[in-house]
């Protein structure tokens, strides 16, 4: 491990990233819903949702992801299988509105043997 260069950038092989959960967030209050949630973290899409429970799910009205293979074990039929994992939680925990109503969620997918995209909306 150590750091590269090439004409425009230094970058390295390791990098320290702060993270927290969409969990930690909703109870800090920093927000209360999210109406769009656009997820794109390269194949570490199940440390996203894993955590997040179906009572914050509930607060996220449309859901737009990138589904690649996982990252740690390098294999894309996980991505299929997170992904089929995700589509059959996302049909099962509606959306509710601030009003209290319940709303089924739409689904649409696609996945192409190496990565996918889900999409969710009321």
């Amino acid at each position: 491990m150590g750091n590269k260069q090439d004409d425009k950038f230094n970058y390295s092989d390791e990098s320290l990233t702060y993270t927290v959960t969409l969990d930690y967030l909703f109870e800090q209050k920093v927000f209360v819903t999210i109406d769009f949630l656009k997820v794109d973290v390269e194949g570490h899409e199940y440390e996203v949702f894993d955590g997040l429970s179906d009572d914050k799910l509930m607060k996220i009205k449309n859901i737009s992801i990138e589904i690649h293979g996982q990252k740690k074990e390098n294999d894309p039929k996980l991505g299929l299988l997170f992904q089929q994992n995700l589509k059959n939680r996302l049909q099962s925990v509606p959306y509710v509105s601030d009003d209290g109503n319940y709303n089924q969620r739409i689904i649409h997918e696609l996945y192409n043997g190496h990565q996918g995209f889900l999409y969710s909306h009321i």
